[in-house]
């Protein structure tokens, strides 16, 4: 029976997760998304369709205690693929 899975073709593995997540932008509440994978270099985001991101901003994943600088790098409809550009350990006031 053939496959229906695509080969791999990406250079870093990525494991599925389901981690709530927010994306901060400026003083705006955080809107909320879940990281589908994650790994060294970036992530997947689920967020709602209709919602307006901007190229960069704060991901903010309160499971890890971490917030990542991100950048867009492309958007199908409710998945976002991002960069990491920075992360550090996020501190609740």
């Amino acid at each position: 029976m053939p496959s229906s899975r695509q080969p791999e073709r990406r250079s870093q593995p990525r494991p599925a997760v389901q981690k709530n997540a927010f994306i901060l932008v400026g003083d705006k509440a955080g809107i909320p998304c879940i990281v589908r994978n994650i790994h060294s270099g970036g992530a997947e985001l689920n967020v709602a369709a209709e919602a307006e991101l901007p190229t960069r901003f704060l991901l903010h994943v309160p499971s890890e205690a971490m917030a990542y600088r991100i950048v867009v790098c492309w958007r199908k409809s409710d998945r976002v693929g991002v960069e990491f550009k920075s992360s550090e350990p996020w501190q609740d006031d």
